[in-house]
C-alpha cells in the first residue's frame, strides 16, 4: 500500500513539473525562436526574389534634344 500512495505522488509530481516546463517554454522560449526564424525566413526569400531580377534598369531615359 505504502509504494501505490508513493508512485501517485511521484506521477502527479511528474506531470505538475512537466506542465510548468511547457509553460515556461510557451511563454519564453518559442516567442524568441519565432521571432529568430521568421527574420531567417524573411531575409531568404527576399534575397531570392531580388537575385532573379534583371541587372539592367529599365526605368525611363531622359534625353536632350538636338538643337539646330
Amino acid at each position: 500500500m505504502e509504494k501505490n500512495k508513493t508512485n501517485k505522488k511521484g506521477e502527479a509530481l511528474k506531470y505538475a513539473l512537466g506542465g510548468i516546463v511547457l509553460f515556461a517554454a510557451s511563454v519564453y522560449v518559442l516567442p524568441k525562436l519565432i521571432a529568430v526564424s521568421s527574420g531567417e525566413i524573411n531575409k531568404l526569400v527576399n534575397t531570392y526574389v531580388n537575385s532573379t531580377r534583371d541587372e539592367d534598369d529599365w526605368g525611363p531615359v531622359i534625353e536632350k534634344k538636338e538643337s539646330e
